[in-house]
């Protein structure tokens, strides 16, 4: 049966805590992400960034007159994430997703460093391609 490893996108894009909110727009901008990873300086995961958490946390700049700071400051902003092992079978997969709030789940290493990230449409293609399979094969007398 596959894992987390086998479905996760591979060394997906993810925001440092260094970088600024504003930077961070243009990211979400640019690529059409919904959310994003953090990670700090040792591709530690810290969180997840969402479109909703950029408007948060742009009200409260604009409350607290800060112009463009780094996203370390904005941390009541940042979304605990759902962090599964790379061996986690895809049915554990499925109900951690399901289960996240974010939609999405990340994949760390032994050290907590990011290394993939599964969304819904990572599973669908799993099961796809497994019913595709299925439906090939000839039945058996």
């Amino acid at each position: 049966m596959n894992t987390a490893s086998d479905v996760m996108t591979k060394n997906p894009m993810a925001l440092k805590t260094s970088d600024t909110l504003l930077s961070a727009v243009q990211v979400f901008l640019e690529k059409g992400f919904a959310s994003i990873p953090v990670i700090d300086d040792n591709q530690a995961i810290v969180g997840v960034l969402t479109e909703e958490s950029i408007l948060k946390a742009y009200i409260w700049c604009r409350g607290q007159k800060i112009i463009n700071p780094p996203i370390k400051v904005l941390s009541q902003f940042i979304n605990k994430p759902t962090i599964l092992k790379r061996e986690l079978n895809v049915l554990q997969v499925m109900k951690q997703l399901i289960a996240s709030p974010g939609g999405r789940v990340l994949v760390a290493n032994e050290r907590g460093q990011l290394e993939g990230i599964i969304s819904p449409k990572d599973l669908i293609k799993v099961l796809y391609t497994s019913e595709m399979t299925i439906q090939a094969k000839p039945p058996t007398n």
